[in-house]
């Protein structure tokens, strides 16, 4: 939101009710009607606004943390207005390093005992002793309930359902990430003009499968559409 605001977008967010107050003490900082702007709901089914309000919807790493992924790509598509785009990051199922925790293949394993035993391993070669254990617990527990990582075809038929196109734009995700690192120090610009050279479909098939996509869902089906109350959402065409 701070990005977007400063680049002089009209930006809105939302939130879990239990991260209310650390969300608000971080929008504060850059936007004098923080309380309006942010909305904060516990129902992970629903985005808490109107219909047909919004040009954009931008969600940064956050689908792979999504349990009821039909229901959201839905209604990004119900606030969205009939030109809308949803704009997002995350990564597939497919990629090899469990970015949260940094240890391959952790998500790629069902939970219980063996993942437990597994995490455990790694963190006692991470010096973490007689806490290796409890730490490997925890984490499974973790990953057992605050990730949900999917294939492409999962987002793909969402998409189908409720928008007229997805569209996988890592290219340009991969751009983005070179300028910021041309603006650091000499070794990464030395890094991103060895990368750039490296640019192709292929670079990018890599980038989306083994570390993020940038995915954009395009141009919602309002028509097909329904409100959490049953009632049928019509864009304002058919209006």
């Amino acid at each position: 939101m701070e990005i977007l605001h400063r680049d002089g977008h009209r930006v809105y967010g939302y939130d879990l009710v239990r991260r209310r107050e650390k969300a608000l003490e971080s929008v504060n900082r850059f936007l004098p009607d923080a309380r309006e702007r942010m909305r904060f709901t516990n129902d992970e089914q629903r985005i808490p606004f109107d219909s047909n309000m919004f040009d954009a919807v931008c969600s940064n790493q956050v689908l792979e943390h999504v349990k009821y992924l039909d229901c959201i790509v839905r209604e990004s598509a119900r606030v969205l207005k009939a030109k809308g785009v949803h704009i997002a990051t995350f990564p597939y199922a497919t990629y090899p390093i469990e970015g949260h925790i940094l240890i391959p293949f952790a998500h790629w394993i069902p939970p219980g005992a063996f993942r437990t035993r597994y995490l455990t391993f790694f963190y006692f070669l991470r010096g973490k002793g007689r806490s290796s254990i409890e730490r490997g617990k925890a984490v499974d527990l973790y990953l057992r309930n605050s990730t949900y990582y999917r294939f492409k075809n999962e987002f793909q038929a969402l998409s189908d359902a409720y928008f007229e196109r997805y569209e996988s734009d890592t290219g340009s995700l991969i751009e983005a990430k070179l300028e910021l690192m041309r603006e650091r120090s000499r070794m990464a610009r030395l890094l991103a003009r060895c990368i750039g050279l490296c640019r192709s479909r292929l670079l990018s098939s890599i980038v989306a499968y083994c570390y993020t996509e940038g995915a954009l869902f395009m141009y919602p089906k309002k028509e097909e559409l329904v409100d959490g109350s049953g009632l049928r959402i019509f864009s304002a065409r058919q209006k």
